[in-house]
């Protein structure tokens, strides 16, 4: 008999705080470290400015300590094991040192002169060229022409400066082009975020393959946007692919005997739990079941929430 399968998945509260926290850790580093780049530039020209230069730098060093402390911390080994509380304390430590970096880019902002304003344009640039690799697979859409539009005003500013000592005019395309910027890298944060929650699910598949036996297979992407198929050799029942869509659909695909299938499934699902991932597959005709709030080790209501699919 063959026909589909559905599951409510879920990750625990815990694992997934833990995972956006580390992320916004990561992506305010290298915010930090791009505006203290682009304020000592702007600080060897304009004396008044290096004293933001400073305080970035002295905010972007305790981020740094923040950010190893919690690669520690937030480890896949350990992060099954963090309550709640832990992973919230954590964040609004690194949410304390995201205000502050907020607050020297205010007063870039509230700067009226040339250097300061050029600053944040800098800022943006040298994110974009550091950091290349890793935020172009991100925004594959957008990356190029942004790109070239920011370098092309950068130009225009530069050539303003020299010939007026002013910016002008241009501070509202500085502005734009610094909004947009935010925007797209808040696609970016949004993206990882779904990522990393979907290659903890396949971590997790993968090691609890691997304890019963069977030999699971992470296939290549061409990209961090393309789907993530983990490929499981059961051996003796066939293959099963599980793919993991960035928008948190999962959709499992097997063929498995049909006197093992429910007995594989339900054993994948018990050792999953202890990674704090939960399921319950259910057949293409059946009524889904919803995990609920107060149900045996279930996360609370704001749990993320994945529908998986697939052929048995």
């Amino acid at each position: 008999m063959s026909g589909r399968k559905y599951s409510e998945v879920q990750l625990a509260n815990s694992i997934k705080d833990a995972i956006s926290c580390r992320l916004a850790t990561e992506q305010t580093y290298a915010r930090a470290e791009s505006l203290v780049s682009s304020l000592r530039e702007a600080a060897a020209a304009t004396r008044s400015l290096k004293p933001l230069a400073e305080s970035a730098q002295e905010t972007l060093a305790e981020i740094k300590a923040q950010l190893d402390s919690l690669r520690d911390k937030f480890d896949e080994r350990h992060m099954a094991r963090l309550s709640l509380e832990q992973v919230q304390t954590e964040r609004r430590k690194v949410d304390g040192l995201k205000t502050r970096l907020e607050d020297i880019d205010r007063q870039c902002r509230a700067g009226s002169n040339a250097a300061s304003l050029r600053a944040r344009l800098v800022t943006v640039l040298n994110l974009l060229e550091k950091k290349h690799d890793e935020i172009e697979p991100w925004l594959r859409d957008v990356y190029s022409t942004f790109d070239e539009e920011c370098r092309v005003l950068l130009a225009r500013v530069d050539d303003e400066i020299q010939r007026t000592g002013s910016i002008g005019t241009l501070t509202a395309d500085i502005d734009k082009r610094v909004t947009q910027f935010d925007k797209h890298m808040d696609d970016v944060s949004k993206r990882q975020t779904l990522d990393a929650e979907r290659r903890y699910v396949a971590s997790a598949l993968e090691k609890v393959c691997t304890s019963i036996a069977f030999k699971p297979k992470l296939l290549p992407q061409s990209g961090p946007l393309d789907d993530l198929v983990l490929e499981v050799d059961t051996r003796s029942y066939g293959v099963i692919r599980f793919k993991l869509e960035l928008d948190g659909q999962i959709q499992s695909d097997s063929k498995l005997d049909e006197s093992s299938c429910c007995v594989n499934f339900t054993m994948i699902e018990e050792k999953l739990r202890t990674f704090g991932v939960l399921s319950e597959f259910r057949y293409e005709d059946d009524v889904p079941v919803h995990l609920r709030k107060g149900e045996k080790d279930l996360p609370g209501p704001d749990a993320v929430h994945t529908q998986t699919t697939g052929q048995k």
